[in-house]
């Protein structure tokens, strides 16, 4: 096995490595005296596994020259990363963190590491996934969670989502705690009114309070009962219309997708640039081929709403979330690309290209390009031939003189083969396209 069949996250660990084989993780264990193996066998691990603190976890027989033993795990349908939770996830992997290392403390366990590296969401189940960091002993340090996800959260909930996802995104750990109270503090001051100002600073001892201490119990009541600062985002409910009574109510422009998307043979679907999750749920519903849909926002608050949604709609089992450009995603050096771990059969892209090209200036091959990245057969796109439109009782705007419906697809054969052209609405033409090589 090569270095790059290993998982970046497990380039350090002792105990053994970890790979991705047939889109199942397995954990490949160096000596017969591991710690993980002899946690296998404990009533401690199958309570876990029971309550859905950790992946169900097996010994198979795949023991070789660089292995005593090989343990496969309960794998997730994609992996997302800390820096692409929504806030309410973020939230409930750190208090599934602190239930978890409270049950280990009362078995005699303790968790050795503490970064969000190690908790993967099960659609909206966080598991805490290394096995390898439950250890016996007693209460350590709680300073590595303290540091990457307990206080990154607390700002965030205090109103700043950007200085919060740059320490939750730090993945060389770089900055100690000290560091970003600084930073938060200089924040504060700088970038606040008046009202909010006064409330940040007088928060801001019970949190380096908090921070400096190993108090689970104290974490777990502030995480539960703190109310959030609302930040504004420019997608937050752009969604609500289509739900009624807390129904999905269709359009004849979903409707006529999905028709197209149920003829392909495809069992993954990543729906790009989701909002707070309408198509991916009507595809859900319908197209009974799709076992896996993965659906990304780079709006936080709408990505949130979409989490809550499937958190009391449990059915959709088939759908992982999370906060991503498309275009230009977040990654650090331990991390696997975008592009790997959310490529499906079949992109689609609503309503969409028009902000790219006209509001942000991407160059038309570059977002093609990425699309082609992403897929691993069709790509559904649209054309929004009005560009940046808002609909009737708006002004229609300026449209460069280039921004032509053949200009558009004759930049789409570059990678793909125009199968189908839909004219849905006054300002939408999807495109099914099938990927050329």
């Amino acid at each position: 096995m090569k270095d790059n069949d290993y998982s970046a996250l497990s380039l350090v660990d002792k105990e053994g490595r970890v790979f991705l084989k047939n889109n199942t993780f397995y954990r490949g264990v160096f000596s017969e005296t591991s710690e993980i193996l002899n946690f296998l066998k404990t009533p401690i691990f199958k309570e876990l596994v029971k309550e859905n603190f950790i992946p169900d976890s097996e010994i198979v027989n795949d023991k070789n020259e660089i292995f005593h033993a090989v343990i496969k795990h309960e794998t997730s349908l994609h992996v997302t990363y800390p820096h692409e939770w929504s806030l309410d996830m973020l939230k409930d992997a750190c208090l599934m963190y602190l239930k978890l290392y409270q049950k280990c403390l009362k078995n005699g366990y303790y968790l050795k590491d503490g970064h969000g590296y190690n908790i993967v969401f099960f659609n909206t189940t966080a598991k805490f996934v290394d096995l390898g960091s439950i250890q016996k002993g007693e209460l350590k340090n709680l300073q590595e969670f303290n540091k990457t996800l307990f206080l990154p959260i607390l700002i965030w909930l205090n109103g700043n989502y950007n200085l919060a996802n740059k320490y939750i995104n730090d993945d060389n750990y770089n900055y100690s705690l000290k560091d970003i109270y600084h930073s938060y503090l200089s924040d504060i001051i700088l970038n606040s009114d008046k009202k909010t100002k006064l409330k940040n600073l007088l928060s801001i001892k019970k949190i380096k309070k908090l921070c400096n201490s190993n108090e689970i119990e104290s974490k777990i009541d502030y995480l539960k009962n703190k109310k959030e600062n609302k930040i504004v985002s420019t997608w937050d409910n752009y969604h609500l219309s289509y739900f009624e009574n807390d129904k999905i109510v269709s359009t004849e422009r979903f409707d006529a997708l999905i028709e197209v998307i149920k003829t392909l043979e495809i069992e993954s679907l990543y729906d790009v640039a989701c909002n707070e999750g309408l198509f991916s749920i009507l595809v859900s519903e319908r197209c009974k081929n799709i076992t896996k849909i993965i659906s990304t926002d780079y709006d936080f608050n709408a990505i949130n709403n979409f989490y809550n949604f499937l958190k009391i709609n449990p059915t959709y089992k088939n759908i992982s979330i999370a906060i991503s450009n498309c275009i230009i995603p977040s990654q650090n050096f331990q991390e696997d690309a975008a592009t790997k771990r959310f490529k499906s059969d079949c992109v689609v892209v609503l309503a969409l290209t028009h902000h790219l090209i006209l509001g942000q200036g991407f160059h038309l091959d570059v977002i093609i390009n990425r699309f082609y990245e992403f897929t691993n057969k069709y790509l559904i796109i649209e054309f929004m031939p009005l560009g940046l439109w808002g609909g009737d009782g708006f002004e229609k705007p300026e449209i460069p003189e280039y921004y032509t419906e053949e200009w558009f697809t004759n930049g789409i054969k570059e990678k793909f083969q125009i199968k189908k052209r839909m004219e849905l609405e006054k300002n939408r033409i999807a495109f099914l396209c099938e990927k050329l090589y």
